[in-house]
């Protein structure tokens, strides 16, 4: 029976040591895994009308990982006040991507003092035109490992050419690294996406990046290491 639940998605780093989590909903094998949080009595259409909001409450009420929780979070209000803060847990909002400064600014704002950070998402072009606040950057940037992308086939295309990669690496990623701030290669779904994008990240997620933390139990689940 499949079954829609609440998940916390490991995010590693090369090693495959445990990062942040990523709060999110998937379909699910009842007989093969457990849900990290319940979406039992959900108005599921409310749910998909709005589904930050509601991924939101209930991860930060079940979250009892050490680990950075990286939350979506809504437009118009990233973090409501009345959603519970976890004591000791830092919360990163991935903000949407076609945010303005002035945006970024109020989001500032309201959380000053709160440690809150946040993250931000390439487009689906595969175009990184984030709004960089002076003051505050993010904590990571989320990037796809989708060969459509230019800047992901001249990966393929220089593989083995270190001139090449390392110039590849000075003109995209060198600058947003300089700044502290770490990209995050998303969607990993082979071992083919974790070696293309292993020179350029410092962190990685997606389905085979799961099932490497489940075979190898590297963190007991959703918990501290």
């Amino acid at each position: 029976m499949n079954v829609i639940g609440g998940k916390f998605i490991p995010v590693v780093d090369e090693q495959f040591k445990i990062v942040a989590y990523e709060a999110g909903i998937e379909l699910m094998e009842l007989e093969k895994e457990e849900a990290d949080f319940s979406l039992d009595g959900i108005d599921l259409s409310k749910l998909f009308a709005n589904p930050d909001y509601f991924i939101q409450k209930l991860a930060l009420e079940n979250y009892r990982g050490s680990v950075p929780l990286i939350l979506k979070a809504d437009c118009a209000d990233p973090l409501p006040d009345s959603f519970p803060r976890p004591e000791g847990v830092q919360i990163v909002l991935l903000l949407k991507e076609w945010m303005d400064i002035k945006y970024l600014d109020r989001v500032f704002e309201l959380y000053a003092g709160e440690g809150i950070s946040y993250a931000l998402a390439e487009n689906v072009q595969g175009v990184m035109p984030w709004p960089f606040h002076f003051n505050a950057h993010p904590e990571f940037i989320k990037i796809s490992p989708d060969r459509r992308f230019p800047r992901n086939q001249m990966l393929i295309d220089y593989a083995g050419d270190k001139w090449a990669l390392n110039n590849l690496f000075e003109c995209f990623y060198k600058p947003i690294k300089d700044m502290g701030i770490r990209i995050i290669a998303c969607d990993i779904l082979s071992e083919e996406d974790f070696e293309l994008m292993k020179p350029v990240a410092d962190a990685f997620m997606g389905t085979w990046i799961s099932e490497q933390v489940a075979s190898r139990k590297i963190e007991v689940h959703n918990g501290a290491e």
